[in-house]
């Protein structure tokens, strides 16, 4: 895929889908503190996750570290269908769980037809000029769906999207040359998630589902990753590492970081060496491994 846009590595940020289903709220700071270490500014959760679970550990780590607290942006997501009153109460559980009197960003989880109700991106409009909301943004949309909404913002006079977050690796991907040439016209930052394919391409799945897994604690992993398309993918990727002598899972990272056009990469982390890995991933063997893929 040929992708133009900006011209520097993407920042990595945080993915924290993990905290409180298979990270606990020690490990969950334990991470969190590493990943500032490491320059981390940037965490991803959603009111769903974990039935707010996760924002409500983030909160209690953003109380803990108020003096660093400013320099963090957190994005958290609404869940469809969405209504006037549904976004208000969502938005008023992540202002509590995440212990905050404004959320950085927030991004409407998937594309729902719900969307369309003039009431919904008003609401959105009204809370961001209101300040309970920094930036609003979309994940899971397709560029039509996507550029559907920002004429929608044009012509009411509201703030647009400014962000946009979708699943996009060597396997799987919702980012494509259309989505691409949307976000550069209207200056929208592509922020992606699971680079790894939730694990998929480190080739740990191709005999059987590993237990305690995220293919085995989420199931959908398996419709979206377990077909021919993908399985091809991940052949190549698998041999290409092998030929380098390189892991899958660093050579994976590095095609991710190596696409010019995403401004966030997100990384879910269950250890320390998941994050220190995604920092590592992208060196000259790894680069010269990318040439032949």
């Amino acid at each position: 895929m040929q992708i133009e846009n900006q011209s520097v590595t993407p920042s990595i940020g945080l993915g924290c889908v993990t905290f409180g289903r298979e990270v606990d709220d020690l490990m969950a700071f334990g991470l969190m503190d590493h990943a500032y270490s490491k320059g981390i500014r940037f965490f991803d959760t959603a009111s769903s996750y974990s039935a707010g679970g996760s924002e409500i550990i983030i909160g209690k780590w953003l109380k803990l570290n108020s003096s660093i607290a400013p320099d963090m942006t957190i994005a958290t997501k609404i869940s469809p269908p969405y209504s006037a009153g549904s976004i208000r109460a969502s938005v008023k559980k992540s202002l509590n769980n995440l212990g905050v009197s404004s959320l950085d960003l927030v991004l409407f989880h998937d594309w729902d037809n719900s969307i369309k109700d003039p009431e919904v991106l008003e609401t959105i409009d009204n809370l961001t000029r209101t300040g309970f909301i920094k930036i609003a943004g979309c994940s899971n949309f397709t560029a039509a769906q996507l550029k559907y909404a920002l004429l929608k913002q044009d012509s009411a006079g509201y703030s647009r999207f400014k962000y946009i977050q979708n699943l996009h690796n060597y396997a799987v991907s919702m980012v494509d040359d259309q989505l691409i040439k949307v976000c550069n016209r209207y200056n929208v930052k592509l922020i992606i998630y699971s680079p790894l394919g939730a694990g998929f391409l480190t080739g740990k799945h191709k005999k059987q589902v590993v237990l305690g897994s995220r293919f085995d604690l989420v199931p959908a992993h398996r419709r979206i990753y377990f077909n021919d398309s993908a399985g091809h993918r991940l052949d190549i990727l698998l041999d290409t590492a092998r030929i380098h002598q390189l892991k899958p899972e660093d050579l994976g990272m590095a095609w991710v970081m190596n696409q010019p056009s995403i401004s966030i990469v997100l990384v879910g982390a269950r250890n320390f060496q998941h994050i220190d890995q995604a920092f590592s991933s992208l060196n000259d063997r790894t680069c010269n491994a990318l040439k032949v893929m």
